[in-house]
């Protein structure tokens, strides 16, 4: 339990099998695990012998890939050979084998190949061996002896974090600020109070966890307090009742806020920026209830603006409303998340950025934001963020200025990546609609006749929708979320007769954003 592979960020034993001698030799090590780890009692590791009148049941409940409560199989020769369990990275050899040939058979109940097992790309390359019987030296095998790393576990590393932050924030001054420390503290207090008292870890720190369960022990943290907050305390929460990818979430947010307090520019704009591809893929994924009840706030997260003006309680606003939410991003969305950045950048930064040759749309397109973030004031872009239509020389301007390089290759490499989309489209989807434009462009259609509550909300999700991707040009988006919340036809169903017309001003503000002779 402290020394074998983990999963889960390292809050989670991945799966074990303990070979052991016979039956009453696996029930006591069953029965030791449950008294030494009593939270676990029952469901973590479980007896695997031909005593066990479901002794099928079990190994395929142990060989279930998603199955994460059950890590631990006890077995006596029923898990030796034949089993194909990819996801087995310990074995443990708790008696003695005499035959090579089952010798080998055993080792290689760890040697499946498991893609993705620590993580999105990280798959599993290795697995551990505890020999406790000296089987490698009757074999006379000389492997490589490793005493394996105590990696920090995904909760033991949010621990810290957020113990670092609460010391970077002042204890006084702006009343948001003291009461989010506060909250802060409440919580780390909770966590140590929270602790359970019968684990063998936890009783094995006894004196030092009683001392911080103490609340006066934490109104003023010395250096002696912290140290034995970050290695003896962090190292004991591991959070077994989230999603990992929500336990991985915790943690960017919490580093994102932690970097902005210290005013680490370079740092928080790495991990703003993992904060937005994240929302980015969460904007994909409408579709769920969940995702769809906090769609606003996600559409305000993947822009790069809302990083930029956000505070630290805002940010903490971002990790409650969205922490239970980015598992259901596709994998490879969520791989920003496996990065872990221990180090602040120093000296001057030089920054290439080769015109040609990106690798895929998305990261052309990244860059191609970068600039027109940089351009706000440009007449083109301010033209077409407010809606007013440009002529042909203006739309050739803004070509020069995203294409100064190489005009000719580089409008080339653009209609490559990104397609044969008008150009004003293109920034229009970056810059967005000014909100004031996108209301004045539907405010004779609001005023020539009443409308009905439904209606009322269908535009202003209209408007919503404009001044995020500053136009629409395919018209089956109005039968999609969140149009069709209202009702399942989507503009049809709201508008009826007048949908026409309303699809026609949608029409008017797309045609702003293309050239006019």
């Amino acid at each position: 339990m402290q020394r074998g592979l983990k999963v889960e960020g390292g809050d989670r034993l991945g799966k074990t099998i303990i070979f052991a001698r016979n039956h009453d030799h696996a029930k006591y090590i069953v029965d030791r695990f449950n008294a030494l780890f009593p939270a676990y009692r029952g469901q973590f590791c479980h007896l695997i012998d031909y005593s066990v009148n479901d002794a099928d049941g079990l190994i395929g409940a142990f060989s279930d890939k998603d199955k994460t409560d059950f890590q631990i199989a006890v077995s006596v020769d029923m898990l030796d050979t034949g089993i194909d369990i990819p996801e087995v990275v310990n074995l443990v050899f708790f008696k003695r084998v005499l035959s090579k040939a089952k010798f080998w058979q055993m080792i290689g109940r760890g040697t499946r190949l498991r893609p993705d097992l620590f993580g999105p790309g990280d798959d599993k390359a290795f697995f551990y061996i505890f020999d406790f019987c000296e089987n490698f030296v009757f074999f006379g095998q000389n492997p490589a002896d490793v005493d394996p790393p105590l990696a920090a576990s995904l909760g033991q590393q949010v621990f810290s974090a957020r113990l670092r932050l609460v010391m970077a924030l002042p204890d006084d001054g702006e009343a948001a600020l003291m009461q989010f420390r506060a909250d802060l503290v409440a919580l780390l207090i909770g966590q140590v109070q929270g602790l359970d008292s019968d684990s063998f870890l936890v009783r094995h720190k006894a004196e030092v966890v009683d001392c911080y369960r103490d609340p006066a022990r934490w109104i003023a943290l010395n250096d002696m307090d912290l140290a034995a907050l970050h290695t003896q305390i962090a190292p004991l929460m591991l959070e077994k009742n989230t999603h990992e990818s929500a336990r991985r979430f915790d943690k960017l947010l919490i580093d994102s806020q932690l970097a902005f307090v210290q005013g680490q520019a370079t740092r928080y704009a790495a991990l703003s920026e993992k904060g937005q591809q994240l929302a980015k893929g969460l904007q994909k994924k409408g579709g769920v209830p969940a995702v769809a009840q906090q769609m606003a706030l996600i559409q305000q997260a993947a822009n790069s603006r809302f990083w930029a003006t956000a505070d630290t309680p805002v940010l903490e606003t971002v990790r409650l409303r969205l922490r239970d939410l980015v598992q259901n991003i596709d994998k490879e969305a969520r791989k920003p998340l496996y990065t872990n950045l221990t180090d602040e950048i120093t000296g001057p930064e030089l920054t290439h950025e080769p015109l040609l040759a990106y690798a895929n749309s998305e990261a052309y397109e990244e860059r191609m934001e970068r600039i027109l973030r940089s351009n706000v004031n440009h007449l083109t872009v301010r033209k077409l963020r407010m809606n007013q239509p440009i002529t042909e020389h203006e739309l050739n301007e803004l070509e020069r200025l995203l294409f100064a390089d190489s005009p000719t290759e580089a409008k080339a490499q653009f209609e490559a990546a990104m397609g044969q989309k008008p150009l004003g489209i293109f920034v229009r989807r970056i810059v967005g609609l000014d909100h004031d434009a996108a209301t004045a462009a539907f405010s004779e259609f609001m005023e020539n006749g009443p409308l009905n509550p439904a209606q009322a909300s269908f535009i202003q999700y209209l408007i919503d929708y404009l001044t995020e991707n500053g136009s629409i040009v395919d018209k089956a988006e109005l039968f999609k979320p969140p149009f069709t919340d209202l009702d399942s036809n989507g503009v049809d169903g709201v508008f009826g007769e007048r949908a026409p017309r309303l699809i026609q001003l949608i029409e008017t503000v797309n045609s702003n954003a293309q050239a006019r002779a």
